[in-house]
């Protein structure tokens, strides 16, 4: 009678390990989803480990969940973070078990205008800082072949060894400011874009930015049209 007490003891044990197991893995291959904000009746999370970028064009899978509904629909999205467009690539709908139910990709996505204060704006910014960190690393480690690059040349046409110039025109504690002004420029055909705060940078400043030039003539001319022509303060800067 002990034994089978005991044998029931240890298959109920057993029972509840594998189920504890199975709420970790769980758990663990639904938090690469981070919730980012909900609409009337969705809620819509970005897929953390899906962003990819080449340069500052990236992608993401976006996921609307119905708040009264277990199924759901993915959406990948492209954003433009030098700019303030997105287009949806391909669109997939699941039923409640995971299962595809339909799949759809437009023959030609076409852009979109992205809305800072919309939800879109702010899966923007989301995706679009993880972004600015993928750069700062490619960029760090481009720095030793940078190195390499012939000296008498660069110092010849003006430019810097570490790096591209680029304008200056602004610095933001608030990102929603920075991304007005950006917005802006953008859309009167400035290569505006914002390089977010890094990891050691204890400012925490949204900069504004304008161009990517080889040489410091070029970029003195183009702050200069700046100044005048938008009447903002600026300056040169090497990234």
């Amino acid at each position: 009678m002990n034994r089978v007490l005991l044998t029931g003891k240890i298959i109920i044990a057993a029972l509840i390990i594998v189920s504890m197991l199975f709420v970790v893995t769980a758990y663990a291959v639904e938090s690469t989803w981070v919730y980012i904000d909900g609409k009337e009746s969705k809620m819509c999370s970005v897929d953390s480990d899906s962003i990819a970028c080449k340069g500052y064009i990236c992608r993401a899978l976006i996921k609307l969940s119905p708040k009264e509904k277990e199924e759901y629909v993915t959406n990948l999205y492209e954003y433009d973070c030098m700019g303030m467009q997105h287009r949806i690539l391909q669109t997939t709908k699941y039923d409640s078990r995971g299962n595809v139910m339909s799949k759809f990709t437009p023959p030609r996505p076409e852009w979109m205008n992205t809305i800072p204060e919309s939800i879109d704006g702010g899966l923007r910014s989301f995706v679009c800082k993880k972004a600015n960190l993928q750069q700062e690393q490619q960029n760090t480690n481009k720095e030793d072949k940078r190195a390499k690059v012939n000296k008498k040349r660069i110092l010849k046409e003006g430019a810097t060894e570490s790096g591209m110039i680029t304008i200056q025109v602004g610095a933001f504690r608030n990102f929603p400011y920075a991304e007005a002004l950006a917005k802006r420029l953008y859309e009167k055909g400035y290569k505006a874009y914002i390089a977010y705060p890094g990891a050691e940078d204890k400012t925490m400043f949204y900069r504004v930015c304008v161009g990517q030039l080889t040489t410091r003539k070029e970029a003195k001319i183009l702050s200069e049209r700046i100044r005048k022509a938008e009447n903002l303060e600026t300056f040169l800067a090497v990234r």
